[in-house]
Order: C-alpha cells, then sequence, then structure tokens
C-alpha cells in the first residue's frame, strides 16, 4: 500500500495502470510502440513521452508544459528558502582572501586580477567589479549565480527528458539538499564543479534526443557553465569531465550522427577553441612576471611537500630534515604555513626532500583529506545513499553502466588520493555527478521492446520510493546538523564584530597573520569585508610569498619578516599560543635572540596580537 502511494506520486497522481484507460482512438499498441521507438535515441530510453494524453494535476502541466520557467522558479525557491533560514559564509579563507585581493584589502593594498587558482580572466572581472562598486560582495554573489545557474541546467536536463514529474521529485528529494549546502558554505572549487555538472548532463540531454526541445537554451547554458567553471577553477572542470567518460562513452557508443549531433559536435569545437585560450591566456598571463613567475616555481614545490607528501615529524625522517638544515621547529612552521624565510624554506631544499619521500601514497594526508575521510563526509555519504536509493529505479542495461561509473570515480580519487589529496571540494562534485547521472536514466516503470511492462521488476520500483522515502529523515538530519552549525557561525560572527569594535588598525600599521589564525571565515560571503580596509595585512599562509607580500615588505622597510618584528612599534603578530611558542624557538635557533611578547590585543578566540620586543628592550605603549 505505501509502495502505491508513492507509486502514484511518482506519476504525478496518475499510476500505470491509467495507460488502460485511455479512449478507444489511442490504441494501446501504438502508445507501447511508440515508447519503444523513443528509446532508440528520441525523446524516452524506456518510458512513454511525458506529453501522453493522460490529465495531469496543474503541477504537473506545468512542469510538462513550460519546464524552463518551472526549473526556474524551483531553483530560485531553493535557493530563496536556503538564504531565508541560513547565512552564506565561505567554506575557507581561501575565498576570503581571494575576494580580498579583487576588492584591495587586506592583503593587498590595491585591486588585482592576480587571484590566484582562478583563470586570470575572472581575476580582471572582480577587479573592475569592484573599483566601479566596491561594497557590493561581487564574489560571493557571483559563486551563488554560478550554482544557481548549475542547478537551473540540471533540472531542465531532467524536466525535458521522460518521466519528468518523477525526476522533479527525485532532483528536490536528493540532489537539491547538496545545493543548500553550496549555497550556504560557499567555496570556489566546488562552485566549478556543480556547473560542469550542469554542462554534462545538458551534454547528454542533447546527445540522447534525435530533436531536443529548448535546443538554443540548452547550448546556451552549456556555453555560460562551461566558461564560468574554467574561469573559477579550471582543474575542477577537467576533474569532472574526466569522472564522466563513461557516462559519454555510454551514450555515444554505436550512435549515428544525426543534423543536431552534428552541429553539437561543431559547437563543442568551437567552445574547445575558447577554452583553450582561456587555459594558455591564464597561463601566460600569470607567469609574465618575474616576481610571479618566482612564486609559481616556489609553490609548486611547497603545495606537494606541505600536501600531498606530509611527511612526519619524528625520527624516521630526521635525516632528511638534516639534510636541508632544518630543525624540528622548522619543520613544525612549515607545517604550520611558515615558510617566509627564502634561505631556510627555498625552492631548492623544497624539491630536495620532495624527491625523498614517497611521491604515491594513501598516508602522510592530512586526516580530513584521506581516502577514507571521503566516505565518513555528511555531504558525500548523504549523495551515496541516495545513489543507491535510485539505483532501483534504472533499467538493467543502464544500471551495470551506473555501477561501472561508480567504480571508475573511485578509482580515479583513489589515484588523486595517492598523488595528492582528496579534501571535499574535491571528491564531493565527482559523487554528485554520479547521483544526477542516476536521475537521468530513471524511470518510474520499466518497459521490454515489445511493449507492457516487464512484470519482474515491480518490486524494485516500490522498493527505490520506500527507501527515497526513508532517506528523506537523512537529508531532515543533515539540514538539521547545517542549520544548528550555521547558527553557531552566526554567533561566533558577532562575537568577532563586538571585539573587532575595540580593534582599530591603522594604515600604516603591518599585520602578519599567521595561518587561520584569525578567523576570516566568520564574515559571512555577502559581507561587504570593509572592516579589512586599514587591516594591512601578510598572510602567512599561502600567500606570503607573492608580490602582494613583497610590496608590503618594501613599504615598510622590511628585509627578514620574523627579526624585524622585534622592536618595530608598527609591526604586529597575529597568532595562537602554540604559533608564539614556535616563533620564540624560531628566533633563539637562527637569531640567537630572545624575546618578549606584549600581548596588545586580547580576542574571544584562540587568536591574540603581539607586538614583540628584545629581552633587552623594554615594552612600549601602544593603544587599540
Amino acid at each position: 500500500m505505501l509502495g502505491g502511494a508513492f507509486q502514484t506520486l511518482a506519476f504525478g497522481f496518475n499510476p500505470p495502470e491509467a495507460y488502460d484507460k485511455l479512449p478507444h482512438s489511442i490504441p494501446k499498441e501504438s502508445l507501447t510502440a511508440r515508447s519503444w521507438t523513443m528509446s532508440q535515441g528520441n525523446n524516452s530510453p524506456e518510458f512513454p513521452n511525458p506529453q501522453s494524453a493522460i490529465k495531469k494535476n496543474l503541477l504537473h502541466r506545468f512542469i510538462i508544459e513550460n519546464p524552463p520557467l518551472a526549473s526556474l522558479l524551483i531553483v530560485g525557491l531553493i535557493l530563496g528558502a536556503t538564504l531565508m533560514f541560513f547565512t552564506p559564509y565561505f567554506q575557507l579563507n581561501d575565498d576570503t582572501f581571494k575576494m580580498m585581493i579583487a576588492k584591495g584589502v587586506g592583503i593587498a593594498d590595491k585591486p588585482s586580477e592576480y587571484i590566484c587558482f582562478s583563470n586570470i580572466v575572472f581575476g580582471f572581472l572582480l577587479k573592475g567589479l569592484y573599483i566601479s562598486f566596491p561594497t557590493v560582495p561581487w564574489f560571493g554573489l557571483i559563486l551563488i549565480l554560478v550554482q544557481l545557474l548549475g542547478a537551473y541546467a540540471v533540472l531542465l536536463v531532467f524536466q525535458t527528458g521522460s518521466s519528468p514529474w518523477f525526476k522533479t521529485m527525485l532532483y528536490i528529494l536528493g540532489t537539491a539538499v547538496i545545493y543548500v549546502y553550496c549555497y550556504k558554505s560557499i567555496q570556489y572549487t566546488l562552485t566549478a564543479g556543480l556547473a560542469a555538472v550542469g554542462v554534462v548532463l545538458l551534454m547528454g540531454n542533447l546527445w540522447k534526443e534525435n530533436h531536443p526541445r529548448y535546443f538554443k537554451l540548452k547550448l546556451l547554458l552549456v556555453g555560460l557553465l562551461t566558461v564560468a567553471s574554467i574561469l573559477v577553477r579550471t582543474s575542477a572542470f577537467f576533474l569532472i569531465v574526466l569522472s564522466a567518460l563513461p557516462f559519454a562513452l555510454y551514450l555515444v557508443w554505436k550512435q549515428g550522427l544525426t543534423p543536431s549531433r552534428k552541429f553539437l559536435l561543431f559547437f563543442l569545437g568551437g567552445l574547445g577553441v575558447l577554452a583553450s585560450g582561456l587555459i594558455v591566456f591564464d597561463h601566460i598571463y600569470s607567469n609574465h612576471e618575474l616576481n610571479w613567475k618566482t612564486f609559481n616555481l616556489f609553490d609548486d614545490q611547497r603545495v606537494v611537500l606541505i600536501a600531498y607528501r606530509n611527511p612526519p615529524n619524528d625520527m624516521t625522517v630526521k635525516a632528511e630534515f638534516d639534510s636541508v638544515g632544518w630543525t624540528a621547529n622548522d619543520w613544525a612552521m612549515f607545517n604550520g604555513w611558515y615558510y617566509m624565510d627564502e634561505d631556510i624554506f627555498s625552492t631548492e631544499k623544497m624539491k630536495k626532500l620532495n624527491d625523498a619521500f614517497a611521491h604515491y601514497s594513501l598516508i602522510g594526508k592530512w586526516p580530513e583529506n584521506s581516502f577514507a575521510s571521503m566516505f565518513g563526509q555528511p555531504t558525500n555519504f548523504t549523495i551515496l545513499l541516495f545513489f543507491l536509493a535510485f539505483l532501483f529505479f534504472i533499467p538493467s542495461k543502464s544500471f551495470k553502466f551506473l555501477l561501472a561509473n561508480l567504480v571508475f570515480i573511485l578509482l580515479l580519487l583513489l589515484y588523486l588520493n595517492l598523488t595528492r589529496s582528496t579534501p571535499e571540494r574535491l571528491s564531493l562534485p565527482p559523487f554528485f555527478f554520479l547521483i544526477n547521472a542516476a536521475v537521468f536514466f530513471a524511470v518510474p516503470k520499466k518497459l521490454n521492446p515489445q511493449g507492457g511492462n516487464v512484470p519482474d521488476n515491480g518490486w524494485t520500483i516500490k522498493a527505490g520510493l520506500v527507501l527515497t522515502f526513508l532517506l528523506t529523515f537523512q537529508t531532515s538530519y543533515f539540514l538539521s546538523k547545517q542549520y544548528t552549525t550555521n547558527h553557531e557561525w552566526k554567533y561566533y560572527e558577532e562575537v568577532l564584530d563586538n571585539s573587532l569594535a575595540n580593534f582599530h588598525p591603522q594604515s600604516n600599521q603591518l599585520y602578519a597573520v599567521w595561518d587561520s589564525a584569525f578567523p576570516y571565515e566568520l564574515l559571512h560571503a555577502l559581507d561587504s569585508f570593509e572592516i579589512l580596509r586599514n587591516f594591512n595585512t601578510i598572510s602567512l599562509a599561502y600567500y606570503q610569498r607573492t608580490p602582494f607580500a613583497q610590496h608590503y615588505l618594501a613599504q615598510f622597510h622590511v628585509q627578514h619578516l620574523f627579526r624585524d618584528l622585534v622592536d618595530r612599534p608598527d609591526l604586529f603578530l597575529v597568532c595562537s599560543s602554540y604559533e608564539l611558542q614556535m616563533y620564540s624557538t624560531y628566533m633563539r635557533e637562527h637569531y640567537q635572540m630572545e624575546v618578549q611578547p606584549e600581548l596588545v590585543f586580547k580576542s574571544p578566540f584562540s587568536f591574540s596580537i603581539y607586538r614583540m620586543h628584545s629581552m633587552q628592550a623594554p615594552p612600549a605603549s601602544i593603544s587599540h
């Protein structure tokens, strides 16, 4: 009885038995024959055309008769509901830094196009927008807009193919929750990955149908999402394209070239030329200045050692560290994101250590980036549960292909973890593609080639519907946890705002902020970030050896940052107590100097602001 109720919902309140009640002027044989004809390359793989003569409820008819508007309304409602109940924050401080560079606050004293990890053309776009309208949160808004466009493309594919009502329900129950998560936890790599998922599904839809509906609209979306994904994070785009190779091979295998497919290939060729031009321009421009080229060469070695090799700090690797003159504290500082001293942390030493440690390993990764941790992440766990439930709706041939695609993606992520790492922002998009591919092939009732239902598979549909319903409890639990976490962040943001009311940085002061000591992520993504306007910052993280930091060092006449922090009233160190201990040890080991920190600002978080003094010099007063 429960299965029958869900079956009714899936068919828009019209169970499959309704086909037996069609007027005699529409023979049942012609309907089933037509459905099989469409399975050979028209609209539906194994289910009748959604434009059938059955009476439908108003929402069902709206979805069928005007899918572009229906898709826009649904994704708009999902975004609106998310913004009503959640406050968007950047998931990582990486996004905050990119925003600061384009805006010209914090780590950059003027707007710049060098936002790093994104295409330089995107940097030029953001720079121009921030110069024209500096208080508008362009970076956060654009990422949300790209995610919205990707969500719209995916739902449009489902609503213009077979069983639109059924697939819309699966989208709302299983797919939409990930968009809610990404709207409220904005991250540029995730955004690019979600956009690429939309591209792949649109291309699959356009290729599968002989006479695609809304052909021009879908081509426009393919172009916009491809460019957006490449501009925001090129590597994320190609990760999804690679993840979708089995999907593409399955669709094109033994398929002829129809006129629409020929035009599609021509369009893809032009899009490929445009994408290649963007990538080549980014590479050339990002290295045309010597300072940026030098930094890029160094960072290529740095990121491999700290993120991909990450050897243990114990006696088993002491010989390797001794060979480059590193003490245990030097490695601890490097592992804690300090490597500004170009003599101690040189490119040559990075390369020597990288050559000394294993290039392929599942160990030595940060715990949250390990292969096993992927399956414990709430987002990936939720996606995979729904994917398994949706497999009950998949025809046997597509079922085998989807399992093969799952294995392919797992092997791909395993390889990435062996050679690099797999944080959530890399593992989530391929799994997200997989669940949408399942919806792409899902049918609410299976037909055989001669017409009529396949009698032995009725239980799978009911089981899938029941499992999908039960998983809504997982979705509710997931969203409730996200809601609780989001409100905790809102509380912490208020605490941060109140504490910073007593902190007044001046334009003639320079702050060295160690790693994530300052909680940039607690400033919500749609904030103007004007609070950072006079907060001249050298970030002791990724950007510490970029030309941005070099500019500040030159402006404040600093040659060696940690040494010159001592007895300078205009230089400050923002760090935790643990990092302060590493700094003291570093000064003792490399400069034979004992230092005395002066606490000038105490935050309710883990960071404090210090001015450093040599033991011989008395601390001077300073007001904040």
